[in-house]
């Protein structure tokens, strides 16, 4: 029976516990050690194969092709899944782009669609509560979906707390709106303050006695019951001081408020409200309490506690104040310095954290609780009731933790492996500390967003981390393997926005983020460099890369720039506002270029500019009036284009010739003369005729014109301006459903890909790839990407990607797809048909990282294949395939002619 097979048949969960049982029976260590990373390997792919099984072959692909040449039964596997797996999906990796087995990962819960800004253990550690925009119930040991509930809010959920009996779980969102769900039912209540009108106006929610609900902005707190009905509701102020930071409650004796005075450079507090007084046993008012920032209690009573306070050192009690970190107590409704934990601290500590552990002894006075005192550069760690000194972890250089306001740090920490390592996330990586020794264990770039929440459990024969971020994940870590060699995944910094390959360099591609624009090696996968005019705040808006692959146009934070790759140097450049598009004309020795040169309500006129690449001098120059900013359209010839114009009031055809510098003709598209004002969405130029353009009118209809004879040829009914290369096909992808082939000759449906569904609205992306015989769409919302095969009309694959698909663009040569995502990663896939020849396995074995597949073919290796499986840390390695790169954009110009510049930035991967 195939894995293929059993992955499709049977659950995912029961199958990697029979190859567990199988693990433990099997006498050949070495057949046992394998077997336990692909193992590995499909726990990692849990939560897409559950629900893609055909996407088994690309997910062992991506995260077992690093271990191939070590691992013969493994690259046995892998070869049978380039060979066979095409038959179930033509979706091939062509490089290692998944978390590796063997690694610290354990799982990546994928199921989110945004931030998971709420996370939190039940309190016998089994299940995991998690929200975004739904609330979703894990369970921790499998990786599981226990429970999701919808509550179908407007925004998404900004926090959660889970009742202490773990019956209930509550969220709020940025709209003010509380859910509170039960977790035995799925049942939830929606709760929506009236006296909070103001957007992302409520602070945070816990649960207090009888699970109660209390709430609070900054100037109301609200106590609601879990069915809704509200139970109290107040203020609290002195004086200046009128902002609630946080609450401490247990009932209305103790009900304690922490009162910030909104002033930025003043992050004093004062706590105040109600104490149980122990002589009278009566509500008692508390004395107020100064604090810098931060201060939290260890019991329920609030008795006993820690803050942070200005201190005068008793080394030199005349001198300046400083910060401490003290052990406070309540002493007649006061609180009073019990112990200085650290004092002469430079910075105040912003945020103290207690992890509650119980006593061996007994007693919750002797209870033995880690507290964590968080400042912008360190780390202060004290273990209560242990006689043990303070240790202070420091940051790595340049790293901080930067709070926005009083009891606050952007960074989240935890402890684990029984309280051995202290872990935080800042931004999206992990740092781990030693705690007896205080060393740096290690850094782990663990999510591509920031890092939202941890949590650690170190019980039950479980070691974990688990980590939430913005990029949508939770990801559980193994602690026992969180030193072990990972196989590190090069991707971009942020969202990715473009993708340009070089279309007589193919290997060659740049990637464009709103940041800089990477330079890729997309045959061995590997980020060469990264260009970027300003360092402080560039905005790159667009770019372009010559055929060549040896130089890039982009515009940069209002200035249009010339790039050389070999050199990474900025060699021409012009001011540049207000850019709308940039394209390239007359064999891409001119730029040109459409600018908002008057963008308001009641006028919008459009620049075009045409630039002489070799020094940015103008070549042509002229403005025109338009209702809306439209795209120019270059004709086949390279020279003549298409703009849409204002003309007496009504949207008009503009032709102009690019290097003869002159406005051929101009008129307006009606196919009647009695015909209503046209309104132009779109000009798209036929490839096959430079006579020819489509005219479309909105999205789902166009025509066809001949420009020379200003002549109507014919309606395309049903058009969303997409068309194929040669010019013979179009596409219809409705929002609402259906995908469609159409014939550009006679404007009827050709091929139906996919039926009219209904599936809602949704945002959808197609496009032919470049020989016409394949059509790739993605859907929002079902997340996925689907080729299909048009002389048959039959879905071949469908790919489910970790991250939402941006862009994507082909090499010339039709071999690879190069898929940008949101989360900055940059993804190589092999469209490999069933219905194809050998030839595509072939090309597949020339892939560096394919030796063992070229080995099984008897296939020679070709020394760049050998390079291609070079380590990153083998600087000689490293230097040939810089070498190689600059090799692949060929000599330049000989002695640098003219390429004095140096780059304003390169960095070297």
């Amino acid at each position: 029976m195939s894995i293929t097979f059993q992955v499709s048949t049977f659950p995912l969960q029961s199958l990697i516990a029979d190859y567990e049982d199988a693990i433990q029976n099997v006498k050949d260590s070495e057949i046992s050690r394998q077997l336990a990373l692909v193992v590995d390997a499909l726990r990692l792919s849990a939560s897409i194969l559950s629900r893609n099984p055909s996407m088994l072959a690309f997910e062992l692909l991506g995260r077992l092709l690093p271990l191939a040449t070590t691992n013969p039964y493994v690259s046995k596997l892998l070869i049978k899944c380039d060979r066979e797996g095409p038959q179930h999906n033509a979706f091939i990796p062509a490089h290692h782009c998944f978390h590796a087995p063997g690694g610290p990962l354990k799982f990546s819960l994928e199921e989110h669609q945004f931030a998971v800004f709420g996370m939190q253990l039940t309190s016998d550690k089994k299940l995991l509560v998690s929200t975004s925009n739904q609330i979703i119930v894990w369970d921790v040991a499998t990786g599981d979906i226990a429970r999701v509930v919808n509550p179908n809010v407007d925004g998404v959920f900004f926090g959660l707390t889970v009742s202490r009996d773990d019956k209930y779980a509550a969220s709020y969102t940025n709209n003010n709106q509380v859910i509170v769900t039960s977790l035995v039912t799925g049942e939830f209540t929606s709760i929506e303050p009236e006296s909070l009108v103001t957007q992302m106006e409520l602070q945070r929610i816990k649960f207090v006695r009888n699970n109660n609900v209390l709430m609070w902005s900054k100037n109301q707190y609200l106590i609601y019951t879990v069915d809704g009905r509200m139970v109290t509701q107040g203020s609290e102020s002195e004086g200046e001081y009128n902002q609630l930071v946080h609450i401490f409650h247990r009932d209305e004796y103790n009900f304690l408020f922490l009162l910030w005075n909104g002033e930025r450079d003043d992050w004093k507090l004062i706590l105040t409200g109600n104490i149980r007084d122990e002589k009278t046993n009566s509500r008692g008012r508390l004395h107020q309490f100064t604090v810098e920032a931060a201060i939290t209690f260890t019991d329920e009573f609030f008795r006993h506690g820690f803050a942070c306070i200005q201190h005068r050192s008793s080394a030199d009690p005349e001198g300046y104040y400083s910060f401490a970190m003290v052990r406070i107590e309540l002493f007649e409704s006061k609180y009073i310095v019990k112990e200085i934990i650290k004092d002469n601290l430079n910075d105040r500590i912003n945020h103290i954290k207690i992890f509650y552990r119980a006593s061996s002894t007994g007693g919750s006075d002797r209870n033995t609780n880690w507290i964590v005192g968080v400042s912008v550069e360190t780390f202060i760690l004290y273990r209560d009731n242990c006689e043990s000194h303070p240790v202070t972890l420091n940051l790595p250089m340049n790293i901080r933790n930067i709070p926005i306001k009083p009891r606050h740090t952007t960074s989240t920490v935890a402890f684990a492996s029984h309280d051995t390592v202290f872990v935080t996330g800042v931004r999206k990586h992990l740092y781990l500390w030693n705690v007896k020794t205080a060393e740096l264990l290690r850094s782990l770039d663990a999510h591509f967003g920031r890092i939202l929440n941890l949590d650690a459990i170190s019980q039950q024969g479980q070691n974990i981390l688990i980590s939430s971020s913005l990029d949508h994940t939770i990801k559980i870590w193994n602690m026992e393997n969180i030193f072990e060699k990972s196989f590190s995944v090069s991707t971009m910094d942020q969202s990715i926005e473009k993708i340009l390959i070089a279309k007589n360099n193919p290997t060659l591609a740049a990637v464009q983020t709103r940041k800089n624009i990477g330079i890729w090696d997309i045959k061995s996968h590997r980020h060469i460099a990264s260009l970027v005019a300003n360092v402080h705040g560039a905005v790159v808006s667009d770019s372009l890369l010559a055929a060549d692959g040896k130089t890039i146009v982009a515009v940069e934070s209002d200035q249009l720039l010339l790039w050389d790759l070999k050199t990474q140097s900025v060699i021409n450049s012009v001011h540049a506002p207000n850019v709308f598009q940039i394209f390239y004309l007359n064999r891409e020795t001119l730029i040109g270029v459409i600018y908002r040169q008057v963008d308001s309500a009641e006028q919008k006129i459009a620049r075009c500019t045409i630039y002489n690449i070799a020094d940015f001098s103008m070549h042509y120059n002229f403005e025109y009036p338009c209702r809306l900013f439209k795209e120019c359209a270059v004709l086949k010839d390279n020279i003549s284009c298409v703009v849409v114009t204002l003309f007496k009031g009504h949207d008009s055809l503009m032709i102009f010739d690019a290097v003869e510098r002159i406005q051929r003709l101009k008129f307006r598209p009606r196919q009647l003369k009695k015909q209503k004002d046209v309104m132009i969405h779109k000009i798209i130029a036929m490839p096959h005729n430079n006579n020819q353009v489509i005219v479309v009118e909105n999205d789902n209809k166009a025509s066809v014109w001949d420009i020379k004879t200003k002549k109507f040829l014919r309606l395309l009914p049903q058009f969303n301006g997409l068309i194929s290369n040669d010019g013979k096909m179009g596409l219809f992808a409705p929002a609402k459903g259906g995908l469609f082939v159409v014939d550009t000759k006679t404007g009827l449906t050709s091929k139906t890909l996919i039926g009219n569904v209904t599936e809602g609205v949704n945002d959808v992306t197609c496009s032919f790839t470049p020989n016409g015989q394949y059509v790739l769409y993605y859907h929002s919302g079902h997340k996925t990407l689907r080729v299909f095969r048009v002389l048959d009309s039959q879905l071949i694959g469908t790919f489910r990607p970790h991250a939402t698909i941006t862009c994507w663009s082909y090499d010339p040569k039709d071999f690879f797809v190069v898929l940008g995502a949101q989360d900055g990663s940059l993804l190589t896939v092999v469209l490999h048909d069933p219905l194809a020849k050998e030839e595509t396995l072939t090309n597949i074995a020339h892939l560096g990282c394919r030796k063992h597949l070229a080995e099984f073919m008897h296939i020679p290796i070709s020394e760049e294949a050998e390079l291609d499986t070079f380590d990153l840390k083998n600087l000689g390695a490293v230097t040939a395939a810089v070498t190689r790169f600059k090799s692949l954009i060929g000599n330049g110009k000989k002695n640098g002619g003219g390429m004095t510049k140096k780059s304003h930035v390169c960095n070297l991967m």
